[in-house]
């Protein structure tokens, strides 16, 4: 008797199922990942959205700007902003702010310094204290 003639979904209908319930993508291959392919996820991912803490043996919510400033500092960029512009911009992203597509890249920078900025003072300090940063 086939899955079909017992009426029981096939292995595949179920795992595609499974995938559009699961709340996060399958992270599962994380640790094996190496250094470059960890630096290509956060560069070019949207769907890794939490950074692992020793501190409270979970993870933290970290946004992609945050992130990518993060790489930045990592990398020793003297210029976190023009970094995550060169990224963004490469991959045909814009920024938006109040609701409206910024289009040229001077209020680009204008916006990453700022959220840049906020980062530094608000977010940084915490990511430390969390040993995320």
């Amino acid at each position: 008797m086939t899955e079909q003639e017992s009426g029981l979904p096939k292995a595949e209908d179920v795992a595609a199922v499974d995938a559009l319930y699961r709340p996060f993508p399958d992270f599962s291959s994380w640790p094996r990942l190496g250094p470059m392919q960890r630096d290509l996820w956060a560069r070019f991912s949207t769907e890794l959205g939490q950074l692992a803490s020793p501190v409270t043996g979970g993870g933290v919510s970290v946004a992609r700007f945050s992130q990518l400033f993060l790489l930045a500092a990592q990398e020793g960029h003297e210029d976190p902003a023009r970094y995550v512009w060169d990224l963004l911009s490469g991959q045909g992203h814009r920024l938006i702010k109040e609701g409206k597509i910024i289009e040229d890249a001077e209020g680009n920078m204008a916006e990453l310094k700022s959220l840049h900025e906020t980062f530094l003072e608000q977010q940084l300090p915490v990511l430390r204290q969390l040993k995320v940063a």
